[in-house]
């Protein structure tokens, strides 16, 4: 049995998952290849409190994001029945559709002055965005995790480079044109909604009208089936989503729109060379450890352990790479009121190391072990609100502020793995009894 297991394993890994993380990593190299291209023109066309700005919005813009779908959408890959699939689909798209309604009404209300306050001066239309953004965001959720269960890799793949390839494009269009932040705002929204058109293309063929009373009836019965969901898992992304989001938010209140300019910049170089991975193995771990669990989850401890410490030794010799090699190519590359941002990326490298090694394979939603998720998330959460007031304890430097966030993220993410071992065996024991 024990062979029988690890041969399943091994097979799974040296075809299927390598050849779909190929597909989304070569997709994801195209697309961060196209955004690291553009920051020498961006920065050069827009200032620091510029992305200052689109910081700020992509911070409010994602506390009810995470709302828009409930966090349903992570079921979609787990039905072993399609119909089933389909009805958890309407439902996500549903939620989204409300939370819309939702916003566009508070954002009605809204007015002007009160966005004004938030920095965005002149450019109050920009509340309407938000729920849009919201809109959007809830649909890319759930059309690719329609795409991840019926493992369409290839249409997340081309939606990566629509979404990332449209942003840039408007970003650049409306920086040459001086549109100052509303510019990048705006190439944020259209990428989205690009990348959005898509996934929704691929998916449809695959679509099934069941009829309305059967519709109802299965809805209610999924809703109440993946509950733990909403419950669990929002609650944890809340966390999650809500600690970076503060933080951020955070740099602009005590800090400056400049600075935070400066430390998205940061952020973002090591999001696009990390990100390629993260986001590639993480959809691929959750289609195949999905179908392990469907069968038997025996086997996912060792899955586990083994994509984690592969990873990790891979992304060690790159951050090596990259700590040597970023410093002169950034002094040629962008202008001189961004040089500041350097030293930050270099304090950032740790924790992104981290990050990609054990961020990509999550697997408590698989086993259905979402109140793990909470406790994680709120050491998370934790850790993240704490940066700011212990960096200005020893230093109010952006370098420290780095370094400290640097150090937060690592304690972070190696707890995330303590948990991993802790409670993966423990599922085997139950399946193997």
């Amino acid at each position: 049995m024990r062979d029988k297991i690890i041969g399943g394993i091994a097979q799974i890994w040296q075809k299927d998952f390598v050849k779909h993380l190929a597909v989304l990593s070569g997709a994801g190299v195209l697309s961060r290849i196209i955004l690291l291209a553009s920051y020498p023109v961006l920065t050069r066309l827009y200032d620091p409190s510029s992305f200052g700005l689109l910081a700020t919005f992509t911070s409010i813009v994602a506390f009810p994001a995470i709302l828009a779908t409930l966090r349903y959408e992570l079921a979609i890959p787990l039905p072993k029945n399609e119909d089933d699939a389909n009805i958890i689909l309407y439902l996500c798209t549903t939620f989204t559709l409300g939370w819309t309604l939702i916003l566009l009404t508070v954002a009605a209300l809204i007015n002007d002055e009160m966005v004004g306050k938030l920095g965005f001066g002149q450019s109050q239309y920009v509340k309407w965005l938000i729920p849009l953004a919201v809109l959007g965001s809830g649909l890319y959720m759930a059309f690719t995790y329609w795409s991840v269960r019926r493992k369409k890799f290839k249409a997340i793949a081309t939606t990566q480079i629509s979404k990332i390839g449209g942003e840039v494009g408007l970003q650049l269009i409306l920086g040459y044109f001086s549109f100052g932040a509303i510019g990048l705002i705006l190439g944020n929204f259209v990428g989205l909604c690009l990348g959005v058109g898509t996934l929704i293309r691929a998916g449809r063929p695959y679509l099934k009208w069941l009829g309305i009373p059967l519709l109802w009836k299965r809805t209610k019965e999924m809703a109440i089936r993946y509950r733990y969901l909403p419950l669990f898992d929002g609650a944890a992304t809340l966390m999650n989503e809500g600690g970076s989001r503060l933080f951020l938010l955070g740099i602009g209140i005590y800090y400056s729109q400049a600075d935070l300019g400066l430390f998205w910049l940061a952020l973002m170089l090591l999001s696009a060379i990390s990100g390629v991975f993260i986001n590639a193995a993480q959809r691929v771990h959750y289609a195949h450890a999905s179908e392990m669990q469907r069968s038997s989850s025996a086997g996912l401890y060792a899955y586990y352990l083994k994509a984690v410490l592969t990873t990790a030794i891979a992304a060690s010799f790159i951050s090596v790479t990259v700590y040597f090699i970023v410093p002169p190519v950034f002094n040629l590359m962008f202008p001189e009121n961004w040089t500041a941002s350097l030293p930050l990326l270099l304090a950032l490298i740790p924790a992104h190391l981290f990050k990609a090694a054990i961020l990509p394979y999550l697997s408590y939603n698989i086993i259905e072990k979402q109140h793990i998720a909470l406790v994680w998330n709120s050491i998370h959460m934790t850790l993240h609100l704490a940066t700011i007031p212990v960096a200005l304890y020893f230093g109010s430097d952006l370098f420290t502020l780095a370094a400290t966030y640097s150090a937060a993220l690592c304690l972070s993410y190696f707890s995330l793995f303590i948990i991993h071992l802790v409670i993966l065996p423990k599922n085997t024991e139950e399946y193997s009894a």
